[in-house]
């Protein structure tokens, strides 16, 4: 079935007998079938289309299936629904991408979903639309907002906010179940957002961390802000159009390279040795403060147009090879993250 390679699955809804859906993406557009029980009579001796296919989906969704288990049954459900609705699926897609060649930042987080239904008509399966109030899992983008996570988060009230549509995604870095990290255009200004869709806002999450270090830096009195720690700045803070609530933020934007990216044996020892001088001073200046740098990695350091190096990715966690599970999200960890990044420049530290 080679049409399974450009499919990826994002949400199963199902058990309970009533119904179920598949959620998932179809040539980078947003798919949902719905499927409801048969009423037919037909043969009750033979379950419909429709029965069969709640009945797996049911089971794809349990707490006790195994990967293997999973595979299997994911193929045969999409063997059923891309066989029936293959057609259409293409058509919907090649037009909604030419709809959305400028797509904003809203459209990303919150992808489109187009809605369907799959009905056993004489024994063949038919894939029809439905409006979204039809579907079998309702929507939940909008739900339970509470100003309250303003507090919590620590929103500088003197920062701007920008609705997620009035930010155009110019260049795109990671994007995938809802969260989105891109260079974006914001009042023709250049700069760097990473945003989170869903329903649980950003409490407890890796976009929450950063935003709240970018929050801690932001206190950092301007001369040692500006010169010593070289962090890119918050600038403002990114709302859902419609329930205001923060899904966001937005930064300096810094040209440059990623660390990872250059040639370090073609570049001169100085330069190298002056790189690690200015992390390590950043990083110390976080540490006096209170804030760990997290996942520290070569890939997270930038070489701006004045060959100064600075820190970006605030999100906590760490990648092997560069911080031990241990010593994620530690002083400790930072510090091995900078040796780390010592003996990848190739330089002596002291």
């Amino acid at each position: 079935m080679g049409e399974l390679c450009r499919v990826a699955v994002l949400q199963i809804h199902g058990g309970d007998g009533d119904g179920a859906d598949i959620i998932f993406n179809f040539n980078g557009q947003r798919i949902a079938v719905s499927i409801f029980p048969s009423s037919s009579t037909r043969d009750r001796n033979q379950p419909s289309t429709q029965d069969r296919l709640i009945h797996l989906l049911g089971r794809a969704a349990s707490d006790d299936v195994d990967d293997d288990e999973y595979e299997e049954l994911e193929d045969q459900i999409l063997g059923v629904i891309l066989d029936a609705g293959r057609p259409i699926f293409k058509a919907e897609a090649k037009l909604r991408m030419k709809l959305n060649s400028a797509r904003d930042l809203h459209s990303t987080i919150y992808p489109a979903t187009l809605h369907f239904q799959l009905l056993d008509t004489c024994g063949k399966a038919v894939i029809v639309p439905i409006e979204p109030n039809e579907a079998y899992t309702l929507p939940a983008w909008e739900s339970g907002y509470d100003s309250a996570e303003d507090d919590e988060l620590g929103i500088d009230t003197t920062l701007p906010c920008y609705s997620t549509k009035a930010i155009l995604t110019v260049e795109m870095f990671a994007q995938g179940g809802g969260h989105a990290a891109s260079r974006v255009l914001v009042d023709g200004n250049d700069m760097f957002c990473k945003a989170l869709g869903g329903t649980g806002g950003l409490i407890g999450t890796s976009v929450g961390r950063e935003l709240e270090c970018l929050q801690e830096v932001r206190k950092f009195p301007p001369p040692e802000r500006d010169t010593l720690i070289r962090i890119p700045q918050l600038l403002g803070y990114v709302r859902h159009t419609d329930t205001d609530r923060v899904v966001g933020f937005l930064r300096e934007w810094v040209p440059g390279r990623r660390l990872r990216d250059m040639d370090v044996p073609a570049t001169p020892v100085q330069r190298r040795q002056k790189w690690i001088r200015q992390i390590r001073e950043a990083v110390h200046a976080l540490h006096a403060r209170g804030i760990i740098w997290g996942d520290g990695k070569a890939s997270n350091v930038v070489i701006d147009e004045r060959d100064d190096a600075w820190l970006i990715d605030f999100g906590g966690g760490r990648t092997d090879g560069w911080v031990d599970a241990e010593m994620a999200d530690t002083v400790e960890g930072d510090e091995q993250a900078i040796s780390k990044i010592g003996e990848f420049l190739e330089v002596h530290q002291v």
